[in-house]
């Protein structure tokens, strides 16, 4: 598990390590650091949260569709109103 774990880390790092070069070649520029930094875990659930939320309202869209029933929604849990 340790050396499946380090392989991937390094296999990360060295895809990386390509995509900023490229970047950097590309648009004669560093791309900015955010973009490659690790998010908190409360963001990330968060965001986890809401992209489940899409994926089963987007479901329940398709079977009304393809069954022809209508969707009663009491508040919006994607955007929270």
């Amino acid at each position: 598990m340790r050396r499946r774990n380090a392989a991937n880390r390094d296999a990360r790092l060295a895809w990386l390590t390509v995509q900023i070069w490229a970047v950097t070649k590309s648009k004669n520029r560093m791309p900015a650091l955010e973009g490659y930094l690790l998010k908190p875990a409360e963001l990330r659930r968060e965001e986890a949260a809401a992209a489940k939320a899409r994926r089963h309202l987007a479901a329940v869209q398709v079977l009304s569709a393809q069954f022809g029933g209508s969707i009663r929604r009491g508040g919006d849990p994607v955007n929270g109103k």
